[in-house]
């Protein structure tokens, strides 16, 4: 009898151990925030499209893009990266620099987009650092903003990224 109580005791412990680990490891290797889509698009050359993106009053921060009909044969593409400072409780409160990259790639009828190395520098305000924005609030975060800021920033961000891509449907897709 005393046996079983022991090794039922044991396996509790052992199960215990096993599902903070699982927690940990969980929480550890959450993904980074990255937001992509597609736009299909009809009978335009890939350089206009490539033009009117990179030249879009929404896409800011373009670093490169495609210039001659002779690069945009196949494909075309826009890169950049941005960032700006960003703001929480009801934007009273500076919370550090949000950057991002971007791209977009125009092939076979469709603008395939993608917003990624979204990070969070907190250096000049009192907040940390966080360095790679997760898609959810989780312990790192925690150590820095509460889950409804970080909610916040996220809606914040997706509106944003959402808004420069209605954006460049309307103005660059016919």
């Amino acid at each position: 009898m005393k046996n079983s109580l022991y090794s039922i005791a044991l396996f509790l412990f052992i199960i215990n151990i096993h599902a903070q680990n699982k927690t940990l490891t969980t929480t550890q290797k959450q993904e980074p925030l990255t937001i992509e889509g597609k736009i299909t698009i009809a009978n335009q050359s890939n350089l206009e499209l490539a033009y009117c993106i990179a030249n879009s009053a929404m896409v800011l921060g373009v670093t490169n893009y495609t210039t001659t009909e002779e690069e945009a044969i196949d494909s075309a593409f826009v890169q950049g990266n941005y960032s700006y400072n960003y703001y929480v409780d009801n934007y009273d409160t500076e919370a550090g620099t949000i950057s991002f990259n971007y791209e977009y790639i125009i092939k076979n009828g469709e603008i395939t987009y993608r917003f990624y190395n979204f990070q969070h520098d907190g250096s000049e305000t009192k907040f940390k650092s966080i360095g790679n924005l997760p898609e959810k609030w989780n312990a790192n975060v925690g150590e820095v903003f509460i889950e409804k800021q970080y909610s916040e920033i996220m809606n914040d961000v997706r509106a944003n990224i959402a808004n420069a891509v209605r954006m460049v449907k309307k103005y660059c897709v016919n």
